[in-house]
């Protein structure tokens, strides 16, 4: 637990919400075992906390978890999460041309570095204050914008991508550097996908 943003005190090991997101994320297992606890689901409980009481963070996480992406992801679905791979690239040949050549030639697969985002809603590999804004948003939008963030974050980076080998590839996405939340917010809003585009496509997978 204590991995779980480490740079904020209040889930240290004397944090005030420390046992909090303990708490929660052991009512999760026993309320739903088939999944129990999964790496990720700390991140997803601990920006609920931010916000919430315990209580509502539970309920919160039991419901988002039961959204079919994050489903998927979470009962370690292999078929399902190579289909969502898989979309992720089309997109990218669709929005990001340039950017999918790119990573076919380099052989990079999508999965080294979306399982992390979407398990976290990009809150591990995003600042907590973009996240934040980001969750937002989705919760206004719904599942469409996890899509549009994937991509708004390979358009903000698709410069330094395109620059780099199959290794420095990897270590920006799966390690990403602080992007300025603006940006971010910009290059999103240039992506132009709707929820009926994104289930045509997945339904075709």
């Amino acid at each position: 637990m204590t991995r779980t943003f480490p740079n904020l005190a209040f889930f240290s090991k004397d944090g005030t919400h420390y046992q909090d997101l303990c708490d929660v994320l052991q009512s999760y297992a026993i309320y739903n075992p088939t999944i129990g606890y999964v790496q990720g689901m700390s991140y997803i409980t601990a920006v609920f906390l931010l916000y919430l009481d315990p209580a509502d963070a539970f309920i919160c996480l039991a419901n988002i978890l039961q959204r079919p992406i994050f489903f998927s992801f979470y009962s370690m679905d292999a078929n399902e999460i190579e289909k969502y791979g898989n979309l992720l690239i089309l997109l990218l040949h669709e929005k990001l041309t340039p950017l999918y050549h790119h990573f076919k030639q380099h052989n990079i697969v999508t999965a080294a570095f979306l399982v992390d985002w979407i398990m976290t809603i990009f809150a591990k590999s995003l600042s907590i204050e973009t996240a934040s804004h980001l969750w937002d948003i989705y919760f206004v939008e719904g599942d469409c914008f996890i899509w549009r963030i994937c991509l708004g974050i390979l358009s903000v980076l698709s410069g330094q991508l395109l620059q780099s080998s199959f290794e420095g590839c990897l270590q920006l996405l799966t390690h990403l550097p602080r992007l300025d939340c603006r940006l971010l917010l910009n290059a999103i809003q240039e992506i132009e996908l709707t929820q009926a585009q994104v289930d045509n496509i997945f339904r075709k997978l």
